[in-house]
């Protein structure tokens, strides 16, 4: 049951981090959003950007 949890949890990030990101709504970049998400989410900055641009999917 944890380790189903852990997979849903995961699946949850990794949607709502390219939301967070308002170029991907075709609004202007907010400056320091970027690090804001790194900060919250423990992810490195690399993982973070390739999460928002759809190159990584939860396995």
């Amino acid at each position: 049951m944890r380790t189903q949890r852990m997979a849903d949890d995961k699946a949850r990030i990794f949607e709502l981090i390219p939301q967070v990101f308002p170029e991907n709504r075709d609004e202007p970049k907010v400056r320091g959003r970027l690090t804001e998400v790194v900060e919250a989410s423990g992810f490195t900055r690399e993982y973070v950007a390739r999460i928002r641009d759809g190159k990584v999917k939860p396995s």
